[in-house]
Order: C-alpha cells, then sequence, then structure tokens
C-alpha cells in the first residue's frame, strides 16, 4: 500500500508540475516585477501638475434646467477655471459658475491645451484624437473619449473626458508593461480585472496539488532513509 501510494505521488508531482510549472514561473517574475515599482510611478502620477481646489471669488449661479432632472451638481476645476458639471440622468453638461450659461465640450484645441496644462513637464504633443469606437485595449471606460499622445520616453497618452476635458487616466510604457505582467499574474487575457476566473483558479488548484504531493514524496524518502540501516542490520 505504501509503495502504490507512493508511486502514485510521484506521478501526480511529475505531470502535473510539468503542466503547471510554466504558470509558476509566470507568477514568480510577474509578481516580483510588480513589486519592484511603487503604484503611482505606474500609473504616471510623478507626471501630472499638482491639482487646484475650485476656488469661487463670488457668489454662484445656479443654471436653469428647464425642468430637467440632475442627478448631481459638482464644482471642478478644468484647465485652472472653476466651472460647474451637471449631470442629469441621460447627459451630464459644464455651466459658468457666474453666469450660469452653458459651456460647449471642448474641441482638439482646446483639449491639447488642457492637456498642457494637467502634466507637469511640457512636452511635445503629437496627437490629438476623439475615439468614438474600437478603443486601443489600455482603455475600458466609456466612449467616447479624447486621446492625446505625448512625446517622450514615457510615451504618455491621457485619456480625457469628451464632455469637461477632465483626465481620466493616464497611460505609460512602465503602465502598458505592468499591464501584461498582470494579465500573466490573473490570468485573465481578455478584461485583464477578473481576479476570480475559472482559469486561475485551476492552476492555483494544481500548483496546491504539486506541493501536496511533494510534500508526501519527501515523507516517503525520509521513512525510507530511517528504515534502510534497520533493514540492513536485520539482514545480517
Amino acid at each position: 500500500m505504501a509503495n502504490r501510494t507512493h508511486r502514485i505521488a510521484t506521478k501526480l508531482h511529475k505531470w502535473i508540475a510539468l503542466v503547471v510549472g510554466v504558470q509558476l514561473m509566470l507568477w514568480t517574475v510577474s509578481g516580483l516585477f510588480m513589486t519592484i515599482w511603487p503604484i503611482e510611478t505606474v500609473r504616471g502620477e510623478h507626471l501630472m501638475a499638482k491639482a487646484e481646489a475650485p476656488v469661487l471669488d463670488r457668489p454662484f449661479v445656479m443654471p436653469d434646467f428647464d425642468g430637467e432632472p440632475v442627478t448631481d451638481v459638482a464644482l471642478r476645476n478644468i484647465g485652472a477655471r472653476a466651472v460647474l458639471v451637471v449631470t442629469h440622468p441621460t447627459r451630464r453638461m459644464m455651466h459658468d459658475p457666474y453666469t450660469g450659461a452653458a459651456i460647449p465640450p471642448p474641441d482638439a484645441e482646446r483639449i491639447a491645451a488642457l492637456a498642457g496644462i494637467a502634466v507637469a513637464d511640457a512636452a511635445a504633443i503629437e496627437e490629438v484624437s476623439l475615439i468614438e469606437a474600437d478603443p486601443p485595449s489600455e482603455w475600458r471606460g466609456a466612449l467616447p473619449v479624447w486621446q492625446v499622445r505625448f512625446a517622450g520616453p514615457e510615451r504618455l497618452r491621457l485619456y480625457m473626458d469628451a464632455v469637461t476635458g477632465e483626465v481620466l487616466t493616464r497611460r505609460t510604457c512602465l503602465w502598458r508593461v505592468y499591464d501584461f505582467m498582470w494579465m500573466l499574474h490573473i490570468m485573465d487575457y481578455d478584461g485583464r480585472e477578473d481576479f476570480n476566473n475559472p482559469l486561475v483558479q485551476l492552476a492555483a488548484g494544481l500548483g496546491l496539488s504539486v506541493a501536496i504531493s511533494g510534500l508526501v514524496l519527501t515523507f516517503y524518502r525520509v521513512l525510507r532513509r530511517r528504515r534502510g540501516p534497520r533493514a540492513s542490520i536485520a539482514a545480517t
């Protein structure tokens, strides 16, 4: 019975280790990579100018909503200018806080100006584009969205709100590598967000099987070594 258990454990350990060995290595490499850089650096926060709180120097005027329901009103500082961002059930709008007048959504020129204000170092802007369909994999939010590409080694890209021009997120070369490592780590090769997907659960279960079978093999090998000298003495 002991020999049979030992043979089964040996086979399980060998074949399962072959199956999950590559993934175990990827978990280690990707996990090590993600511990090297602070998450603030990965997110490119060091590249951005310090955000200032909105300041009003005189009383603001509430816009006329013409009876349309309002779900949220927020005072924001956008491009060194205080604005009211009003959210309705089906849309959002900007208003001048002093007159209540509607402010139109930003065009490409305005987005370029806002991006230049948002970035700490004035890197050259290579391209400004409005993405309305088929976004790059690094953007996983709602559409439409403005994308601003900067020159430089960081290959910084800003994704900016199509209604307000606010910076929604930043993407750099380091973020893209980190995102790839995160994908390998959680084994979600599509959305790169589901940490509880069946594939990673299966790999983790197989990895646990390798560990358990290895412990069983270690137990039998230690037991054999202890029995070896006694068996030799009994034979004489």
